[in-house]
């Protein structure tokens, strides 16, 4: 037990320290310099290409949020299909959903647009528990190429006694899946592969 969380220890400070502030709502793009998001990138992508699958593993039981959301940023980046079944369980879970939407808009296959929209059925409407519905909506709007209407009803999107617009969410997941797609490529491969 002792040596199993040193070693979770260990993976946290290399894999998700140095990142998850800036993965969290994209900030990476908001870096002064092309030059820090350039650097930011590559260590992100770095990292991405080294990490296990079990190391990945291991940070989607830890529990912590900041390793639910570092992980499948990894999982993304390196287009690890097989961690799609787990994702779409974590996701539908709620809390936290960031990084899954954007594993899953990175991977983009059809079973990750079916996992969005359970997701999106599930967790819409809003109502008290708002999560990353926003973002879910934009990941399924790249992989099906347009918003789906049925999603933009405005009863959907009501939080308390207002109501939340998605599309500024829905518009920055877009510009943070661009940023990530010019800087990868589908031969993008694990260290297990």
């Amino acid at each position: 037990m002792v040596q199993e969380l040193v070693g979770i220890a260990a993976e946290e400070e290399r894999y998700v320290w140095p990142f998850h502030m800036r993965v969290m709502h994209g900030n990476f793009l908001f870096l002064d310099a092309a030059s820090e998001r350039d650097t930011f990138m590559s260590s992100l992508l770095k990292v991405a290409r080294e990490i296990s699958d079990a190391q990945i593993e291991r940070l989607l039981n830890s529990g912590d949020w900041r390793d639910r959301l570092c992980a499948p940023w990894f999982i993304g980046l390196t287009f690890r299909e097989q961690f799609v079944p787990r994702i779409d369980k974590l996701l539908s879970q709620g809390g936290h959903g960031q990084g899954y939407c954007v594993a899953l808009a990175l991977i983009g296959t059809d079973e990750c647009a079916a996992a969005l929209r359970r997701y999106l059925d599930t967790h819409l409407p809003i109502n008290d528990q708002e999560f990353d519905q926003d973002w879910a909506l934009g990941a399924l709007a790249l992989l099906e190429g347009e918003v789906p209407a049925e999603y933009l009803k405005p009863d959907l999107w009501k939080i308390w006694r207002s109501e939340k617009d998605p599309m500024p969410g829905i518009n920055r997941f877009a510009k943070i899946i661009a940023y990530l797609r010019s800087y990868i490529s589908p031969q993008g491969s694990s260290p297990d592969a």
